[in-house]
């Protein structure tokens, strides 16, 4: 019998650009900055917004911001090919051989292993210099995040116009409206030191995608509205996806501390931080997920967290809140409300 061939993964990694992936699987992209660009993602055909999904042209590392699956060039295919990358990864490295235009190697196991230690030093370099690149844009995003909040208007006619459309009004003294995106409402988004790192706006609907954008360059990752500092043993914690549901649930639970995630991708590491916080000063956690299929994924992988770091279900220290809506938002505006 023929032996199958054996391709090397370093050598279809080091041809398999992000071009030739979108090409092969025949997505519309557009590239900016360095990255490309679509409204299509491994999970689903389209998104609403043409830049729900992105990928990296020098590495094709990819995220969707939507669905917050993300991945390289091989879990990019195995998506596409409905494989599991780590099961099936012969077959996805065949695949993706094909699509760099890679043919099988003829290096021995010896040298194959020299390369592999070669690849595995190169990566941690890389590893490292990325860590460092964001401790950087991290350390910076804090003044300049400051600074524009500071910007950012007390009132604007538009802006509560819309808080009232989404059953917000009562929210606006939580809010200030951002001048350069139409006087949409703004919230800062905090580290765990309680320091702003960040400024989600949610857009005006008029504006178009994205609907939630922060400032460029600036961590996503911290707790919207409130934050950790906040904590303590008389007020429980909410824990949110997003703006809108993030103000709805101030005005839910106007005694609690509302930590929102700036989207779900960043729940499970707001649902960690937030935990342990509640179970150092032995408050409670209410965890609200969106009733959406990254939702369901992400809310699933948070509660599992809360339940690791030591709070439980059944003691009453976790309460998974269901609404019936779509998210909490859309529950409020149809006259949901939490139990006394």
């Amino acid at each position: 019998m023929t032996p199958a061939p054996r391709f090397d993964a370093i050598d279809v990694r080091a041809a398999l650009t992000a071009e030739a992936l979108l090409d092969h699987y025949g997505w519309r992209f557009k590239r900016r900055a360095g990255r490309l660009r679509s409204a299509a993602c491994p999970a689903r055909a389209d998104h609403s917004r043409d830049d729900a999904f992105s990928m990296e042209v020098a590495t094709t590392r990819w995220q969707c911001f939507p669905c917050s699956g993300k991945g390289d060039g091989f879990d990019f295919v195995a998506q596409l090919e409905r494989l599991d990358v780590d099961v099936d990864f012969p077959r996805v490295l065949e695949l993706a051989a094909a699509i760099g235009g890679v043919g099988p190697s003829a290096l021995s196991d010896d040298e194959r292993r020299v390369r592999r230690e070669i690849a595995a030093a190169q990566r941690h370099a890389a590893e490292q210099h990325d860590l460092a690149r964001r401790a950087e844009l991290a350390r910076r995003a804090i003044p300049r995040a400051t600074r524009y909040w500071d910007t950012c208007q007390p009132d604007h006619g538009r802006g509560l116009q819309y808080l009232v459309e989404r059953g917000l009004g009562e929210a606006a003294r939580l809010v200030r409206f951002d001048p350069r995106c139409g006087g949409s409402p703004a919230i800062p988004l905090h580290t765990s030191a309680g320091e702003i790192r960040n400024v989600v706006r949610r857009c005006l609907p008029e504006l178009g995608d994205p609907k939630t954008p922060g400032l460029p360059e600036c961590p996503t990752l911290g707790t919207l509205l409130g934050s950790l500092v906040d904590v303590c043993s008389t007020r429980p914690v909410i824990v949110v996806e997003g703006v809108a549901d993030a103000l709805t649930a101030a005005l839910a639970w106007p005694r609690g501390v509302v930590l929102g995630a700036h989207a779900a991708g960043n729940l499970p590491e707001v649902t960690r931080a937030a935990a342990r916080a509640v179970v150092a000063a032995r408050s409670r956690m209410l965890l609200v997920p969106h009733n959406d299929a990254a939702g369901y994924t992400r809310s699933g992988e948070a509660g599992r967290i809360a339940i690791e770091v030591g709070l439980s279900i059944g003691a009453g220290t976790l309460v998974i809140v269901k609404h019936g809506a779509k998210d909490l938002n859309d529950a409020w505006r149809d006259g949901w409300r939490p139990a006394a």
